[in-house]
């Protein structure tokens, strides 16, 4: 009897794993600059930054404090 070996299912990544690779601060760089790219940057909500970059708004203001020290 042959034994088989087991499969693992891996699940798709999270939208904030998408650009495997890029550590937070710069996924969340890269998600506030495509959206600056397409709206003015007082249009542009810190919570749709957070859940492009796919973290946390209060993660947010952990690394830049503001929404202008996106810039810094």
């Amino acid at each position: 009897m042959a034994s088989r070996k087991p499969t693992l299912a891996l699940e798709p990544p999270q939208s904030g794993q998408r650009k495997k690779g890029l550590s937070t601060r710069q996924r969340m760089r890269e998600a506030a600059v495509e959206l600056f790219a397409d709206r003015p940057f007082d249009d542009v909500q810190v919570g749709e930054i957070a859940e492009r970059a796919g973290v946390t708004h209060g993660l947010m203001f952990h690394h830049f404090g503001t929404k202008r020290g996106l810039s810094r």
